[in-house]
């Protein structure tokens, strides 16, 4: 089954909500179905899950040195492509719950 496939059922379902696709087309999954997920998941396989996705998203982004210098390289996001608007949108709040703090 295709992505797009998979995403159509679901909305047929009314698990997730389809986005324009304009935007290269995303979904937005219902509060009931992530605070289900979340609770399935547990803190600790839900911030795996968060790295998986930051991981994915810094694919292809260059290293640079920590200016702090508390962590060797870091990710430069602000090298993200301009239109990559979820990532801008939302890469903060994966880092947090991945436990990227400090």
């Amino acid at each position: 089954m295709t992505t797009r496939a998979l995403c159509a059922r679901l909305a047929d379902l009314a698990l997730v909500t389809l986005i324009s696709a304009a935007d290269g087309g995303s979904i937005t999954v219902h509060d009931v179905i992530r605070d289900f997920l979340r609770d399935h998941l547990g803190a600790t396989h839900l911030a795996k899950k968060h790295q998986v996705l930051l991981d994915a998203m810094a694919t292809g982004l260059p290293r640079t040195p920590d200016l702090a210098g508390d962590h060797g390289e870091v990710t430069a996001w602000w090298k993200l492509p301009g239109d990559a608007r979820y990532a801008w949108e939302h890469v903060i709040e994966h880092m947090l719950a991945a436990g990227q703090v400090g």
